[in-house]
């Protein structure tokens, strides 16, 4: 998704003056929140894989009590 929102959004970013490292960067911190959070969560789901004996409620809530 990325990779086909970024090329069409970069001009625009540029067009309204922004820094492109700064746009980088939001970008990077938003995509890792999609991984990261529920209902995807595609590293928790990575972490319930190797941790097996710690259920995926139990992760979920770490990952929650983390963010704070």
């Amino acid at each position: 998704m990325v990779m086909l929102t970024v090329p069409i959004f970069y001009p625009v970013v540029l067009a309204l003056g922004f820094d492109p490292i700064w746009f980088g960067v939001a970008i990077v911190l938003i995509t890792e929140m999609g991984v990261v959070t529920p209902p995807v969560g595609v590293n928790v789901y990575a972490v319930a894989g190797v941790a097996r004996d710690i259920p995926l409620e139990k992760i979920f809530k770490w990952e929650v009590i983390a963010k704070l």
